[in-house]
Order: structure tokens, then C-alpha cells, then sequence
């Protein structure tokens, strides 16, 4: 299936600016580097999630993505890409790109007693886990419901 590609709109006032550290290609070396980034709120709603290996995305818009219509399997396969933007720069007619996800594959949610994709279980209910505490608690927790994680490459 060829990788589809969708422009996703979040106003600004559910993003923060947060200084973060990194390495980083600049002209084609590698190099230490330090600025800002938009994300959500840490400890809030974070969707995507950007702050582990693999960056997830579950639940904000990620419903909407277009899936075939017979079937529930997700259109968004290996390769597509899923780029934010700013909600309130779109509306003034510009797009101003603040995250670049680039979708490994998707991880469908099961139908078991946690509900969590299979690769995910480990982190079900772990306090110790972030992929938990930032991003997979909130359908149990009455916020969202998931049907879809996309993982990110590396």
C-alpha cells in the first residue's frame, strides 16, 4: 500500500515551547545542539508523543486519518508521514510546521483486558514507565480512545 501523507492542525494554545538538547545534522555534520520545540504539555495529554525512542501517536485527530473503507485497517502505513502544524498560523494562510513524524508502522489496538497493542503491554498500568505516564494512560482514564498507535522510525 502506498504511504499516504496528512498536514495535522493543533492550536496554539495546546502546544508549549520547550527547550530541549540533542544531537543534530547541520550541513551534514552531526553536531550538539540546543533550541525550542513545540510540544504539548508534559504530564498533560502528549499526542505525539516525542520524549522516547520512538515517538507515538494515538489519539488527537489520529481517529481521523482515512482507513479503507471496508475494512479497519489503518490508510497511514510504513513511510507516510504525519506533519504538525499550527492551528492559528493555518488560519492567517501560513503553514509553520513544529513536528515531522515519519510512521515506522501501526500498532492496532487489541482486544484484551488492557486494550493496548501488543508491543505496549509491558507498559500497561507501570508508573515506572513513560510511554505510560505521558502518553498510552488516557483511554483508561476516560480521555480518548484508542483504536490506533502509530510509531515513528528512528
Amino acid at each position: 500500500m502506498k504511504p499516504l501523507h496528512y498536514l495535522i492542525f493543533h492550536p496554539d494554545y495546546a502546544r508549549n515551547k520547550t527547550k530541549v538538547q540533542g544531537k543534530a545534522f547541520i550541513k551534514n555534520q552531526l553536531t550538539d545542539w540546543q533550541g525550542y520545540v513545540w510540544v504539548d504539555e508534559p504530564y498533560g495529554n502528549e499526542d505525539p508523543f516525542v520524549f522516547s525512542e520512538r515517538w507515538l501517536y494515538s489519539y488527537c485527530h489520529a481517529t481521523q486519518l482515512r482507513r479503507k473503507e471496508s475494512s479497519k485497517h489503518a490508510y497511514v502505513t510504513a513511510g507516510s508521514y504525519l506533519l504538525f502544524c499550527s492551528g492559528d498560523a493555518a488560519d492567517k494562510g501560513t503553514i509553520q510546521l513544529d513536528t515531522v513524524f515519519v510512521v515506522d508502522h501501526v500498532a492496532e489496538w487489541a482486544d484484551n483486558p488492557q486494550g493496548l497493542p501488543e508491543e505496549f503491554q509491558k507498559d500497561y498500568q507501570n508508573k515506572n514507565s513513560d510511554l505510560w505516564e505521558r502518553h498510552l494512560k488516557y483511554p483508561f482514564h476516560g480521555e480518548h480512545t484508542g483504536q490506533y498507535t502509530y510509531v515513528s522510525r528512528q
